[in-house]
């Protein structure tokens, strides 16, 4: 008998343990990518927009940007991605999965005029 209640403590316990590694739908997490022609900065892994928005810009501006912008920004977590050629660079941010952060982020590169796009930066917002 003690091995039955023994073994439905530690089930239990697993179960426990197994749900709150599964993430809610309430986990959001931020990120953003800020641009200036002499540099970008991004970051994510954040709690709020602003918060992420305010790390990029200081990334880019720590790598010599000079009149840098947000060039785009979330609340959701997810995957990013950063392409570039030449001046031009583009990214996205909470994104379901690497694969289309990736192509969404070199097509968009393409249709806005890079002719050799290259991945430069992906990461996983993993949410906060």
């Amino acid at each position: 008998m003690r091995s039955l209640i023994g073994i439905k403590m530690i089930l239990a316990a697993t179960m426990a343990a197994l749900f709150m590694s599964i993430p809610s739908a309430e986990v959001r997490g931020a990120s953003a990518i800020a641009y200036s022609p002499q540099a970008y900065g991004y970051s994510f892994n954040v709690g709020t927009v602003e918060e992420a928005e305010k790390l990029a810009i200081e990334m880019a501006k720590k790598h010599g940007g000079i009149d840098v912008k947000i060039l785009v920004s979330t609340d959701k977590h997810g995957y990013g991605a950063i392409a570039a050629d030449g001046n031009l660079l583009v990214g996205v941010v909470g994104y379901p999965d690497l694969r289309s952060a990736t192509q969404k982020t070199i097509s968009e590169c393409v249709r806005k005029g890079c002719k050799q796009p290259r991945l430069i930066a992906t990461w996983y917002d993993r949410g906060y």
